[in-house]
């Protein structure tokens, strides 16, 4: 399985930064900005983004097991975060409609049905101990039309590397 199909590109920035293993139970928790963006020439339409965040003891883990149910989140440009499971989250656009992120040929593009990029912020990340690259699996159901027949699920696996104190 390749390491992604998405349309969209995905980038993060952690506060702070860079992300280090917690030593125990009171090490600091973290917060993620995933950033979402099309980085195609031409707008790419999504009607849902599903998050699935790794927890447990080992090196593929990214949080504790038993801490991502601390985890709280919001989104930008109105896009809902919400709660799934212990390890989804789903964000979906505002009224759970379609929204166009702009193509870099339309950056020009002012309407309420398209935007440049969404922050999407989890908070209250424990990170677990272990040195090593976590994966955060991530679909989206995204086309190249704004037509929900022609839209797709794909994937995205993005990785975040958890570094030694």
């Amino acid at each position: 399985m390749p390491d992604s199909d998405a349309l969209l590109h995905y980038t993060s920035i952690t506060e702070p930064q860079p992300l280090y293993v917690s030593l125990d139970d009171n090490s600091p928790a973290y917060t993620m900005h995933l950033i979402v963006a099309n980085t195609r020439d031409t707008p790419v339409y999504c009607n849902k983004i599903t998050l699935y965040l790794p927890s447990g003891s080992h090196e593929a883990d990214l949080v504790g097991a038993g801490k991502i149910s601390a985890i709280n989140g919001e989104c930008s440009a109105s896009w809902t975060f919400k709660r799934v499971s212990d390890t989804e989250i789903t964000i979906t656009p505002p009224n759970n409609k379609t929204a166009g992120f702009v193509g870099i040929k339309d950056q020009d593009i002012k309407s309420a049905l398209y935007i440049a990029a969404l922050r999407i912020t989890l908070r209250n990340l424990h990170i677990n101990t272990r040195i090593g690259t976590a994966r955060i699996e991530i679909t989206e159901n995204t086309g190249e039309t704004n037509n929900e027949a022609g839209f797709f699920r794909k994937w995205h696996y993005y990785p975040v590397t958890k570094f030694p104190r």
